[in-house]
């Protein structure tokens, strides 16, 4: 941009895509910035790294026979490693009546998610392996957290399905409209009959 003289005449020189890109600047909101993640109290979260880089170790402090592996199972279905399940007499941490979440180097952000599950609070513990999360069952855990297991899984342990008789269909069209179906249920006196 300037002034110039052109065929004896004075002009202004415009370069037009300057000033187009200067418009564009000045009148196009700048992109928002992103903001990191913040925990309730305020403070900054760290990433949670996936959950296949943390090997879980699951205790039962409980009385439950089998909890401590069913535990572990619904934690590697939510994509962690199983370590050891097994009794909590084996552990090194004094048991308590709810559940305790610990965890070692660089497993800070995941344990402190699957504390989230047992409504517990994640703990450092400097004996513990790099990686690993260790979880002890309370005394007073009976079953797998709710907040564990898969929506279709609660929803069939809650609702199993009943069976009034038994009914068989056509294998060709799985009793469509026009297959045979058969039902058999127990009458009153325990006198079988077909409808």
């Amino acid at each position: 941009m300037g002034y110039a003289t052109i065929d004896g005449q004075a002009a202004n020189q415009v370069d037009i895509p300057t000033i187009q890109a200067a418009i564009q600047q000045k009148f196009t909101p700048p992109a928002p910035a992103a903001k990191p993640a913040t925990t309730t109290s305020g403070a900054t979260a760290a990433p949670v790294p996936p959950a296949s880089t943390v090997t879980v170790d699951v205790y039962n402090g409980g009385t439950k026979a089998g909890l401590a592996t069913g535990v572990s199972q619904a934690l590697v279905a939510k994509g962690y490693k199983a370590g050891a399940a097994a009794n909590g007499s084996v552990q090194s941490q004094a048991g308590a009546v709810g559940t305790q979440v610990f965890y070692g180097a660089g497993s800070s952000a995941n344990a402190a998610k699957i504390a989230d599950y047992f409504g517990a609070t994640a703990k450092p513990l400097t004996s513990l392996t790099a990686g690993h999360v260790e979880v002890l069952l309370g005394t007073g855990a009976t079953v797998v957290p709710s907040s564990l297991v898969p929506a279709s899984a609660a929803a069939t342990a809650q609702n199993p399905p009943t069976s009034v008789g038994t009914a068989s269909a056509s294998a060709g069209n799985n009793g469509a409209v026009g297959g045979a179906v058969t039902v058999t249920a127990q009458a009153k006196y325990g006198i079988p009959c077909v409808y």
